[in-house]
This record gives structure tokens, C-alpha cells and sequence, in this order.
């Protein structure tokens, strides 16, 4: 996980945009948890879990990142993104094909702990799909729901009984709602 040194302008920024997007309120559900199946690579599927969002200026001075982990414990192998103007979130979709810096989510990291010893991470190339906010906000300790709907070019290595690794090109389907605790780094 990336933590950055947060400046007192993006924290007070991060405040500013709580509860934006067209001025939606935020999804007071369950707490961000263990998930349904939400990663497909193959005839294999990886659940997620342990949702949440901080304000860690990843990829913009004022971006939020949001980020789950296989099998919903604190693992190796997270999914992640970065929003990088959270106040331009609102419920329609977003696209993860704008990989460009003016885009509005960077897809940061996907991987997963495949079978036999293998391991599945982002390969090259632009994802392509989309992502869906409900409820978006950055109140502290509130939360808000994401849908996936992505495909992302993927690498699986596997290890071999002699010799180096075999690696193969995949696709990552991203599938399903999940949701997403805000840290209470979002401070007013």
C-alpha cells in the first residue's frame, strides 16, 4: 500500500469535495467487507475485500485511493485505483480507458494468488470498462458502493519444474458491486 505525506491543502480539499458528486449523500450501508467474486481470470475466480479510501495524493495533489485485497484480508495482492479529482465523481459511469494524466481513475494495481503457485498481475496496455459510484463521498468513516465492469490486459506466471518462469498473457475481468469504507484521514 502507498502512503504519501499529505499536506494540510489536500486534506482540506479532500473535506471540501466530502459528499461530492452533484451533491449525492453518502451510502450509509455495511461496513466494507468480504465481497462476492468480483476478479475472473479464465475458469478461475478471486474474491476481494476490505475495501477502503484515503486521501493519499497518489496520482493528483487532491486524489483519493481506493484499494481491496484478495480474500478480504490484508494480502500481497490488492486491487487499486485512484480517483484524481474526487469532486467530479458523480453516479454516472467512469471510464478506466483514459489511462492519460488528465483521466479520471488510474487503475494502480490488480493481482491475485492464483493455483499451483501462480499469480496474476496487471500486464501492458489500457484497461477497458468501466467503474460506477453510488453514493460516493469522502466523509470519514462513511462509505459508498462500486461496481467493476473492466477488462484488463494481464500477465499469469507460473512457476516451472525446471528453468525460469512461464508467463502467459490473460485477461482480468473485473465484475461486480463492492463496498468501500472512507478512512477517517478525511478530516473536516
Amino acid at each position: 500500500m502507498r502512503w504519501s505525506f499529505l499536506s494540510l491543502t489536500s486534506v482540506l480539499a479532500a473535506a471540501a469535495a466530502s459528499c461530492g458528486g452533484g451533491g449525492q449523500h453518502c451510502n450509509t450501508g455495511p461496513d466494507a467487507g468480504f465481497s462476492a467474486p468480483i476478479m475472473t481470470v479464465g475458469g478461475e475466480t478471486f474474491s476481494f475485500g476490505l475495501f477502503h479510501s484515503s486521501p493519499n495524493a497518489d496520482c493528483a495533489l487532491d486524489s483519493v485511493t481506493i484499494e481491496g485485497h484478495q480474500g478480504g484480508v490484508q494480502s500481497g495482492f490488492p486491487i487499486t485505483f485512484c480517483l484524481r479529482d474526487p469532486s467530479k465523481i458523480g453516479s454516472s459511469p467512469v471510464s478506466l480507458a483514459d489511462t492519460s494524466m488528465n483521466g479520471p481513475v488510474r487503475l494502480e494495481d490488480t493481482s491475485a494468488e492464483a493455483a499451483m503457485g501462480c499469480t496474476i498481475a496487471i500486464g501492458s496496455g489500457a484497461p477497458t470498462g468501466t467503474l460506477t459510484f453510488e453514493g460516493f463521498c469522502t466523509t470519514p468513516e462513511e462509505g459508498f458502493n462500486v461496481t467493476f465492469a473492466a477488462s484488463v490486459p494481464g500477465k499469469k506466471t507460473c512457476p516451472a519444474d525446471a528453468g525460469p518462469a512461464v508467463v502467459t498473457d490473460v485477461t482480468i475481468q473485473l465484475a461486480g458491486t463492492v463496498a468501500v469504507k472512507n478512512h477517517s484521514l478525511f478530516a473536516p
